[in-house]
């Protein structure tokens, strides 16, 4: 059998049922040497090993989903999560893709209907920490930009920048994640939310991801330019929707949060 058919039938091997490891088909097992020790007890030693590694691996991942569930639980969840959700690459600090939809909809996990999104904080953080680094536009790039040609240009999105929406209060339970303590130990969702949806830039300031919360017309104008759409389409609809909107201050801003790579005109 050529190598890498193999290694995958040995991957579906440990992603597989239980009773396929403790007696694994006779043409799997005929790729082994049993030796000294039973080629099941051998496949269980990997089965375990895999699953406590992906299991650490997803803990690291989703630091403030530990925080607000323990690691216990955190763990039970991922158990859960990985066999149908195996790595698809060999970086692992880029595996849990989909764990906080899975999180969304985990029946132990009811009673914490805001940890889908909050997983979803988490993994925009670790794709922010691990995104390329790019160039970053400065206020004096803007001066070399023909104003005639503003309307049409197009403001690149550092690939380090994430955007969020949610029903909760994401940056609040943020800060009570960073803060907790013995004196701190549950957070009041709806003391602390006036039940409106919460807009979040993730950014990455140096090698540190931020989160910093968002007014909606922000929000909009940024997934606009995220999308690379022209600024004159992009804030004229921002500009409907919000006739006072600041665009210089805007700018102004988000230039000294390193938002942005560079202008392309068009």
């Amino acid at each position: 059998m050529q190598l890498d058919k193999m290694q995958r039938a040995f991957k579906e091997h440990m992603f597989a049922t239980i009773e396929a490891v403790e007696v694994p088909e006779e043409k799997f097992a005929a790729l082994f040497d049993v030796g000294n020790i039973a080629l099941d007890t051998r496949l269980k030693i990997y089965r375990n090993h895999i699953i406590t590694t992906l299991s650490d691996v997803l803990v690291m991942n989703f630091p403030m989903v530990e925080i607000l569930t323990g690691e216990d639980f955190l763990k039970t969840a991922a158990k859960f999560y990985l066999f149908d959700h195996p790595p698809r690459e060999a970086c692992l600090d880029r595996y849990g893709q989909d764990f906080p939809a899975f999180l969304a909809e985990y029946e132990h996990a009811a009673h914490l209907p805001y940890l889908g999104d909050m997983a979803r904080l988490d993994w925009a953080m670790n794709e922010s920490r691990t995104a390329k680094q790019d160039e970053t536009l400065k206020a004096q790039d803007l001066a070399q930009i023909n104003p005639d040609n503003l309307e049409s240009s197009v403001f690149k999105v550092k690939k380090s920048v994430r955007l969020l929406e949610s029903a909760y209060p994401l940056d609040v339970i943020y800060r009570f994640c960073e803060e907790k303590s013995e004196e701190s130990e549950t957070l009041d969702i709806d003391a602390q939310t006036d039940h409106g949806k919460t807009y979040i830039l993730v950014t990455r300031l140096g090698w540190d991801p931020k989160i910093f919360k968002l007014e909606k017309s922000e929000y909009q104008l940024l997934l606009g330019l995220k999308q690379e759409r022209a600024l004159g389409e992009c804030l004229g609809e921002v500009m409907y929707d919000f006739p006072t909107f600041d665009f210089a201050g805007f700018l102004q801003n988000y230039i000294g949060l390193e938002t942005f790579a560079e202008v392309v005109a068009k």
